[in-house]
């Protein structure tokens, strides 16, 4: 990964444990508005801080699969915007405060990679990752609540056209070029197995998290 994602991320995690450091009273407040149960806010609690914590795996494990499938200069700019969304306090609600404003804007990341993959997959017919959480980001959309997880949604769809209208023709060709035709032939031919292997993020199923035990 080129070394101003590698800062990116890394501040992504000190932000993180920082983040898991300053719990606070106000958050164990939200947390039992949305728990009818000792039990389910322990889920619930568990379950929002490993989408927080999941964001940097997934960002570093998107850029270097783009690099070895050769992409990486088509998804660099995408990737980039979602590291964007996760530093910047002002991107999200202002309302917000605490482990809410992580989750959300956690949330913005995660949309942004789940975007980036679907586009992938048309362009080439074969997604960047191995990686579905449309599932787990319903799940979070509904945590957040509508009205707030709807303006994030709108701001990840304007980011995304943005993107579009400045890459180049080079960056939009990409996927036409013979080497990256080659590694997608050769990808095709070894599957998923060394990714899984070497990404376990993308064998995780977080939802299982809030079942009940």
């Amino acid at each position: 990964m080129e070394s101003s994602l590698l800062v990116h991320v890394a501040k992504l995690a000190d932000d993180i444990k920082a983040m898991q450091a300053a719990s606070t009273e106000s958050d164990s407040l939200y947390y039992a508005m949305l728990s009818s149960s000792p039990d389910d806010m322990h889920r619930l609690t568990a379950f929002i801080r490993r989408y927080i914590d999941s964001v940097p795996s997934y960002l570093q494990a998107f850029h270097e699969l783009a690099e070895k499938s050769g992409i990486d200069i088509y998804t660099t700019p995408f990737i980039k915007a979602a590291i964007h969304c996760f530093l910047d306090n002002h991107i999200v609600i202002s309302k917000l405060s605490g482990v809410h404003a992580y989750l959300c804007r956690a949330y913005l990341c995660h949309r942004m990679l789940e975007e980036l993959n679907d586009r992938v997959r048309v362009e080439r017919c074969w997604p960047l990752a191995p990686s579905d959480n449309t599932y787990v980001n319903i799940i979070v959309h509904t945590i957040i609540g509508d009205n707030d997880a709807n303006q994030l949604d709108q701001t990840v769809l304007v980011r995304l056209e943005t993107i579009n209208t400045t890459l180049t023709a080079e960056e939009k060709d990409i996927f036409k070029q013979e080497n990256t035709e080659k590694a997608l032939a050769k990808l095709r031919q070894q599957g998923w197995s060394d990714t899984l292997h070497e990404w376990p993020v993308f064998t995780e199923d977080m939802a299982k998290i809030l079942a009940p035990t």
